[in-house]
């Protein structure tokens, strides 16, 4: 009985590629996936974003994600017909685009690394412009491709031998780099230059985000330094200018003894008066000269300014004008009441304390955590590239056997870099706040058309 070899390797592609379920699987939901929030990213980035440095390297960095996710579908349909791929042209045509694309992802985030370096390190460094960006995002583009060309000549469709369950041998199609001796050297040559590429890539990245960390954490300790600073100051100031006014407001008593002559009388209750208000004046100007000074340290004038006197005016600067002859008044603060009035003030200084300046804390939150953002991402592809790595150096095809070159721990985790085009947006959904508004926008929009929001309305 015969058995037609093209029968023969239909029966071996079929029971390879319900071997490699899983693995179609995997690259299934990350090109759908990365397709779905590439979109949204690149709209986002390029128009809701504030125009920026870093909104064009972001731009550029979710668009070549996008395109990423719709070369990898060649990686899908290969998984169908691993031992079948004849096309010459299309296995060296999306080698090219895939080492291309993949390098401008690493090459992005070193742009990104180096903005980040330059606005937290040396924010007062000279500003680079929107049009030199789009520059450097060519000049990477020009770069990686030209690294990347040389696939036209090394990827090929090498035939392999295969011995199927009736002993015969037939020869299948594997999309690889070619095994020709004359390309050995090519082969070589590149083989180094990459690795040359992505251990430089590497040491930049990791030179730039660790001294992105080290500025940042001195800064934090520098600001909490210069709070603590501020603070004491302000206590200092406050319990000077709480002692002031309880010292004067008891120091400046005034007794008023009452004669029982009329006229003496008179003029006893108007000097009583008279020396009571201008005590009280004193301890009023001293109190405002006191609060002047404060709000130059501190700048916060209005806050305090309006905390300090309506303290003031519930302080006790009370004073006898009693009109009875035969009594002797004399005003004295009581001891409770005076702590009453003190802790009434201490509470006051609390709540109006120094407090960091809004203007420049959010522009600094918001250079921490787009920086805290890009380096989780940075952090994310070097996780995804890495058991791709290890794997290309330690397993190795089999190109003589059954028919199954690879097994399928080995193809998911050959693949494990396309995670690295899928992951992005959800990082930014964690750490960018405006991109997660927009999203819940859109969403919002989908359900209204849809009548999600009617439900919402009879509920």
């Amino acid at each position: 009985m015969e058995y037609p070899e093209e029968t023969e390797l239909d029966a071996i592609n079929n029971r390879n590629t319900q071997e490699y379920i899983p693995a179609i699987v995997f690259v299934s939901i990350v090109i759908i996936t990365g397709i779905s929030v590439n979109v949204f990213a690149t709209i986002f980035y390029a128009c809701k974003a504030p125009k920026s440095v870093i909104q064009i390297f972001m731009f550029s960095l979710s668009l070549n994600d996008l395109v990423t996710n719709f070369v990898l579908l060649h990686d899908l349909v290969e998984l169908f017909y691993f031992v079948q791929y004849k096309s010459v042209v299309a296995c060296k045509l999306f080698y090219v685009l895939k080492h291309w694309l993949v390098g401008d992802s690493l090459l992005f985030m070193v742009a990104i690394a180096w903005d980040r370096y330059r606005r937290v390190c040396f924010p007062f460094s000279k500003e680079i412009t929107l049009r030199v960006a789009w520059f450097i995002i060519l000049g990477l583009m020009m770069f990686s491709i030209c690294i990347s060309v040389r696939s036209f000549a090394t990827a090929d469709i090498l035939r392999i031998n295969i011995t199927t369950e009736h002993n015969i041998t037939i020869q299948g199609y594997y999309c690889t780099l070619s095994e020709e001796q004359k390309l050995a050297v090519v082969r070589s040559v590149f083989h180094i230059v990459d690795i040359c590429i992505h251990g430089v890539i590497i040491c930049l990245l990791v030179f730039f985000y660790s001294f992105v960390v080290r500025k940042l954490i001195q800064s934090q300790k520098k600001l909490k330094s210069h709070d603590n600073l501020g603070i004491v100051a302000y206590k200092r100031k406050a319990s000077q200018v709480v002692q002031s006014h309880t010292e004067g407001s008891s120091t400046d008593i005034v007794e008023i003894n009452f004669s029982k002559s009329g006229n003496d009388h008179n003029s006893s209750t108007n000097k009583s008066a008279a020396a009571c208000d201008n005590a009280n004046n004193d301890i009023v100007q001293s109190a405002k000269q006191e609060i002047e000074n404060k709000e130059a340290v501190v700048s916060t004038r209005g806050r305090l300014s309006h905390s300090i006197h309506a303290a003031i005016r519930k302080l006790p600067f009370s004073h006898s004008r009693d009109t009875d002859s035969d009594t002797d008044v004399s005003t004295e603060v009581d001891s409770k009441e005076h702590k009453t009035k003190t802790k009434q003030l201490s509470t006051i200084f609390k709540r109006n304390r120094p407090k960091n300046k809004k203007r420049g804390n959010a522009t600094s939150r918001m250079e921490k955590r787009m920086t805290i953002m890009v380096a989780v991402i940075t952090v994310a592809s070097i996780a995804c590239f890495v058991p791709y790595y290890v794997s290309m150096v330690v397993i190795s095809p089999n190109l003589n056997g059954n028919g199954l070159v690879l097994d399928v721990g080995s193809i998911i985790v050959r693949r494990s870099f396309i995670l690295n085009s899928a992951i992005n947006p959800f990082i930014m959904v964690v750490f960018n706040a405006a991109f997660r508004h927009f999203l819940l926008d859109i969403f919002h929009r989908i359900s209204s058309k849809c009548g999600v929001g009617k439900f919402k309305t009879f509920k």
